[in-house]
């Protein structure tokens, strides 16, 4: 069965050219990743310091490569909900070090902060950005490296290759980041830059067009039907996904689905986390895409995942829809959900007024009437909402205007850290969820096991206000 995907917008977050001109610190000693000792020029940026043999260096060309390369990490880690964890850094910043060898043209520790790039590449780097404003690629795809922090959901296991997973992360993440960057890419060998990201596009057509490929064949052996290996096929069918699944939003909330996974004990379950993932993020059954289109082996326990979650989420959405609830910490018990003076709270019940103030209605989506979206409408203040704004969660009178109707809409979900209870995230901010934090009511990524536990909620129908 073949479903068609429709192309979505895709966001940038696009870095000026900066007026401004960096100057370099006083020369420090720099231990290499292979325990050599280099004398090195630090850079600092606000999330990496770059450190160079030289500072006698265009210093505009510098910070411009610092100013990306902070933009760069900024947008991994928003992307993926994510941070790698803090290993290599030079003042509390992400290094990115000059150095003469290292395990190859750049290197990147896996899931922990620290590149190097060596010598030639460094200065290829600096070059085309002095001359040209054009960035090689290198540097974001070692990004790629830092922020693999999903080796426990989606990585293979035993013998088979589970670089086309790894590595093709890196691949793919390297164009977004370049992307949302909207830096230009220096030429890739003897390709232009959107000459090479063509031909790793086209990768999934050539291998949907044979009927002899296979995920056997192919991811799970590193094999690739045209350019490169396992790892470009991989980044093709991501790139394919994220154009048609929503851009930016599909690819945020992907890296949530993934990181709320059990486990995998197995490349089985490995596999089927990424189809329930990508399910998840997209609202869709996409079961028929990997296993009859792309011929993955992902069959009979990645539907079952996504028919039990979709089942919870339509029960949970059923029991609550057009009633008057409240709703519990699960890990603040007694403290429920409430306005206090407009704004999102959570407090004990003590009073009438607590239980009126901790009490909604629970509406068809202001902004979404379809599927699991909801909106908390007051009690005790008929016509109110909560919604967020600049994060905070409030109360605000109904207006008709679209931002106000999308702040006001939240998908109703199992719970992020209990799927007996509940999680709100966010409609236009997907991959954001309700929770509290010092008693006070947010929307925020779900990045920790904490966050996760204080942005579930049990439904309470003893302590609403009728």
């Amino acid at each position: 069965m073949r479903q068609a995907f429709a192309a979505l917008p895709v966001v940038l977050f696009l870095v000026p050219a900066t007026t401004s001109a960096i100057e370099p610190g006083q020369r420090v000693e720099y231990k290499t990743f292979e325990n050599r000792t280099e004398h090195l020029y630090p850079w600092l940026g606000s999330r990496v310091a770059v450190l160079t043999k030289s500072a006698d260096l265009d210093r505009r060309a510098m910070q411009r490569l610092v100013d990306v390369l902070d933009a760069t990490y900024d947008y991994y880690a928003r992307t993926t909900g994510k941070t790698p964890r803090r290993f290599r850094e030079y003042k509390g910043r992400m290094s990115i070090a000059q150095v003469t060898k290292t395990c190859g043209a750049g290197c990147g520790y896996l899931g922990a902060t620290g590149i190097e790039v060596m010598d030639d590449y460094f200065n290829n780097l600096y070059r085309r950005i002095k001359e040209h404003d054009e960035f090689d690629q290198l540097v974001f795809y070692e990004f790629g490296r830092n922020f693999w922090v999903f080796a426990s959901k989606l990585e293979y296991h035993d013998r088979d290759d589970t670089g086309s997973i790894t590595t093709g992360f890196a691949v793919f993440m390297r164009f977004k980041a370049m992307e949302a960057a909207g830096v230009r890419g220096a030429p890739f060998g003897d390709m232009s830059f959107p000459e090479f990201r063509r031909e790793v596009e086209r990768i999934v057509d050539e291998y949907q067009r044979n009927p002899h490929l296979n995920w056997d064949n192919t991811l799970r052996v590193g094999k690739s039907p045209a350019f490169g290996g396992g790892a470009d096929l991989f980044a093709s069918m991501m790139l394919h996904l994220t154009g048609r699944l929503g851009g930016e939003a599909f690819l945020q909330r992907f890296f949530r689905e993934v990181a709320g996974l059990p486990d995998a004990k197995s490349t089985q379950d490995a596999v089927d986390n990424m189809v329930v993932a990508a399910s998840r993020a997209s609202g869709r059954n996409l079961v028929p895409i990997f296993e009859s289109f792309w011929r993955w082996p992902a069959g009979k326990r990645a539907l079952d995942k996504l028919i039990e979650r979709e089942r919870v989420a339509a029960a949970a959405y059923q029991a609550i829809l057009n009633k008057v609830v409240a709703f519990e910490s699960v890990n603040r018990p007694r403290h429920f959900i409430r306005h206090a003076y407009s704004l999102g709270e959570v407090t004990r019940i003590s009073t009438e007024l607590d239980r009126k103030d901790a009490s909604f209605k629970i509406v068809p989506g202001l902004a979404d009437r379809s599927g699991s979206y909801v909106s908390l409408e007051s009690v005790n203040y008929p016509g109110q909402y909560l919604r967020h704004e600049h994060d905070r969660i409030k109360l605000a009178k109904f207006d008709n205007r679209e931002l106000f109707k999308q702040d006001a809409t939240f998908r109703l979900i199992p719970g992020l850290a209990d799927a007996n209870a509940i999680s709100f995230e966010s409609f236009n901010y997907p991959g954001k969820y309700v929770r509290h934090y010092e008693f006070h009511l947010f929307i925020a990524a779900a990045d920790s096991d904490l966050v996760r536990k204080d942005a579930t909620f049990r439904v309470d129908h003893r302590e609403a206000s009728n």
